[in-house]
């Protein structure tokens, strides 16, 4: 979970892949999971190699870059939110090189949490689910 500001790692949503090739390029896939606590927002972004990537929405006033979307708290606490998204980097590269999702809480007044809603109540009313990195090379 993250109460954080600045974007933080999300334990857990890393992967690394050495390309066979310099031309390859590698196809990362992404679905993940997200609750809250109520009446926040927060922003998700995909970081490669131990940097933010270019796979995020462009820079507009205070708005957050993201790569996935923006986990945004109802009033319910109950919610699992499930964001997912494709990218095609090509690393020119045959070194390991991460991939890894990062989170930030835009509010510092609402806690995300990974996997499971805001509340964690076990109910019918709260579900939980499972995230998933997916890196797979593709030959040029």
């Amino acid at each position: 979970s993250t109460t954080s500001d600045t974007y933080v790692a999300i334990s857990g949503m890393t992967a690394s892949m050495a390309c066979a090739s310099t031309s390859s390029k590698v196809l990362v896939t992404v679905n993940i999971y997200i609750g809250h606590t109520a009446n926040g927002y927060g922003s998700i972004q995909l970081w490669i190699g131990g940097s933010v990537s270019t796979f995020i929405g462009d820079a507009s006033s205070s708005r957050p870059r993201s790569s996935l979307g923006n986990p945004i708290g109802s009033n319910s606490a109950l919610s699992l939110e499930s964001y997912s998204g494709s990218f095609l980097h090509s690393p020119s590269s045959t070194s390991s090189i991460a991939y890894a999702l990062y989170w930030q809480d835009g509010t510092e007044s609402t806690t995300l949490y990974l996997n499971r809603s805001g509340t964690n109540s076990d109910n019918a009313n709260g579900a939980n689910g499972v995230s998933t990195i997916t890196l797979m090379e593709i030959l040029a």
